[in-house]
């Protein structure tokens, strides 16, 4: 009886806990270490259109390549904060070595689209701790996703 006393008061104090908002403190942000001219096709998706589109060459890739590496659409100085939304584009980048996956995530802020990805070289390492890192990239990148014919 003893036992199921403090089952119980572990138990209540572990849902009380878990129900407590814990706010998330901001942090230092992780760009992608990607060698983006390199990349050979690029695939876009939509999560809630459910579209794809898969860009190998041309205008529309160079668009894309030129926009991810010009450093002016980026925000290094802030600080990162999960939004705490579902990726609404996922964007996968992808060479003869590997895949480097962009899920986008709408923020409150009028210019910037949080950016999350794991990344490839951690991926290739079997049973090992793989770090989710995120960064802000101007919001731009929607408009060029979105004017891409499909």
């Amino acid at each position: 009886m003893k036992n199921t006393k403090i089952y119980i008061a572990l138990l209540a104090s572990s849902l009380l806990f878990s129900c407590i908002d814990v706010e998330e403190k901001p942090s230092e942000q992780q760009l992608a270490d990607f060698q983006i001219e390199k990349v050979e096709k690029i695939i876009v998706s939509d999560k809630s259109s459910g579209s794809e589109n898969g860009i190998k060459e041309g205008n529309e890739l160079m668009e894309i390549t030129q926009f991810l590496k010009d450093s002016t659409n980026y925000f290094p100085s802030d600080q990162v904060k999960s939004s705490g939304q579902r990726s609404t584009h996922r964007i996968d980048l992808i060479r003869t070595a590997d895949t480097l996956t962009l899920f986008l995530y709408p923020t409150s802020e009028p210019k910037k689209i949080e950016v999350g990805y794991f990344d490839p070289e951690e991926l290739k390492i079997p049973d090992s701790y793989k770090e989710y890192k995120r960064f802000y990239i101007h919001r731009g990148i929607l408009d060029l996703l979105n004017s891409m014919p499909e």
